[in-house]
């Protein structure tokens, strides 16, 4: 009977292995830029846009002024092409997915859009599966890209950052969480410092 379980949870597993695989793809991204901050999916096109030698700013805040209705309002956006007064924002499908963060979303492309810059939105899912796709339906991505052209990174210096590094609280976290401690009996006790661990 443990034996017909096993194997069932076993297929179950490969199953969703499988899953994730047709999903993701089954080749892994590789980090080309291990020193640059943020997600899997604004560094995979943090790599795409040096790839093609498309100059842009990463992470950069972003001021907009309309004095005629009294609005003084600065955002942090993912990627701005300013030769084509462009934004990328990497949507994650679960924040961005609430009620809050779809109307605040929404606001602020509104005002980027009234500040003159388009609006790409793509989700972090769509990147993972299918960055390529996302880029050539782009065809302003495509008329300024210089794949010839680039050097190291295409970044351009940074005007303006509030928020470099977001995971630094996570690092202090988890460098401040105790570890357990190496058993220093026998069997009995190894088992025992197993099983407290776990719990």
């Amino acid at each position: 009977m443990a034996r017909q379980l096993k194997r069932k949870i076993s297929a179950a597993k490969r199953a969703r292995n499988y899953g994730r695989q047709r999903i993701y793809g089954t080749k892994r991204f590789v980090d080309p830029f291990p020193g640059i901050h943020g997600t899997l999916p604004e560094k995979m096109v943090y790599a795409e846009l040096t790839r093609l030698g498309i100059p842009f700013y990463f992470l950069n805040d972003i001021r907009f002024q309309f004095p005629e209705i009294d609005l003084d309002k600065e955002f942090q956006a993912d990627f701005i092409i300013p030769s084509i007064k462009l934004i990328i924002e990497v949507q994650g499908a679960y924040f961005h997915s609430m009620a809050k963060s779809i109307e605040s979303d929404a606001y602020k492309f509104a005002i980027y859009e009234a500040g003159g810059y388009k609006v790409l939105a793509w989700w972090d899912f769509d990147i993972i599966a299918r960055l390529h796709e996302l880029v050539t339906a782009s065809p302003e991505l495509l008329s300024i890209a210089r794949p010839g052209n680039r050097s190291d990174s295409t970044e351009l210096t940074p005007l303006k950052r509030t928020k470099v590094d977001t995971s630094k609280g996570i690092r202090t976290l988890n460098t401040r969480r105790k570890r357990p401690k190496a058993p220093t009996g026998g069997r009995r006790s190894l088992r025992k410092s197993k099983s407290s661990y776990l719990r």
